[in-house]
């Protein structure tokens, strides 16, 4: 059997076991399978086994842009280059640019933007330091709606991959992400990394080196249906969703930033 018949039979499996999409709260079929995180989070071939999820076409279609904006920024955030395709990079990159140019970041800081960043890491440059040659660059709002859509979905999918339930729009998911050489990173990463007691690496077993590239710790209260997860790319980003029941007051989480299933209702 060749690989593209025999991918089409796991399709074709998982639509079968798994019939109804589980991105907009249970309500319709199907009909393509979705892969969260995005396969672009990672070079070809290297996408996690196990991570693809049945979504109808709606949910797996209309997050294309921000599924292609937030992995081009997970890579560049990705500090461990062993993680990286350099010509798969840079082939997003010319993607990003052609098709969503204000999403591309800011590589044209000027020293006191470059100096206020790397205090906020914690990193504290001479007065007299030139920082010009300083790879920093800004991150796009396009960047940020990607970060919060991708959170969003990443919940869902979680979810369902740890219960087998569907998050509905009984349910809200509060979603942020952090940055890993940001030392203001350290203690809410260190918070959640302790109590959570499930985590899940990563991983494809034709690769014998697949290396440290995407991971997940999580925890989730049954008698609450509360759930936590945080999501690890690399050495870059952490993504981290909350679930709960819209009902109860969880007043630690802005009402602003409490959404419901995806895509919105």
């Amino acid at each position: 059997m060749g690989q593209a018949r025999q991918r089409q039979s796991r399709q074709q499996r998982l639509l079968q076991e798994n019939p109804i999409c589980c991105f907009c709260g249970g309500v319709r079929p199907s009909t393509t399978v979705d892969h969260v995180p995005p396969k672009a989070c990672f070079p070809p071939g290297y996408f996690p086994e196990g991570f693809e999820f049945p979504a109808c076409q709606r949910c797996n279609a209309s997050t294309k842009k921000e599924d292609q904006i937030f992995s081009y920024y997970v890579q560049l955030a990705d500090h461990d280059e062993t993680n990286r395709d350099f010509t798969a990079l840079h082939r997003l990159a010319r993607g990003i640019q052609n098709n969503y140019a204000a999403a591309s970041p800011n590589v044209n800081l000027r020293s006191e933007e470059k100096r206020r960043a790397l205090t906020k890491m914690g990193l504290q440059p001479p007065q007299e330091a030139d920082l010009s040659s300083i790879p920093l660059v800004g991150l796009s709002e396009e960047f940020l709606i990607a970060a919060t859509t991708i959170g969003r979905k990443m919940a869902c999918a979680l979810y369902y991959r740890e219960t087998m339930r569907f998050l509905t729009l009984s349910h809200f998911i509060w979603t942020t992400h952090v940055h890993l050489m940001d030392d203001r990173s350290k203690p809410i990463v260190g918070y959640l990394r302790e109590p959570l007691p499930e985590q899940v690496i990563g991983n494809r077993l034709n690769i014998k080196d697949y290396g440290q590239r995407f991971g997940y710790k999580c925890g989730y209260k049954p008698d609450e249906d509360f759930f936590v997860c945080a999501s690890q790319f690399g050495a870059g980003f952490v993504v981290i969703s909350i679930t709960g029941d819209r009902s109860v007051d969880y007043t630690s989480f802005p009402a602003g930033e409490r959404y419901t299933i995806f895509p919105a209702d």
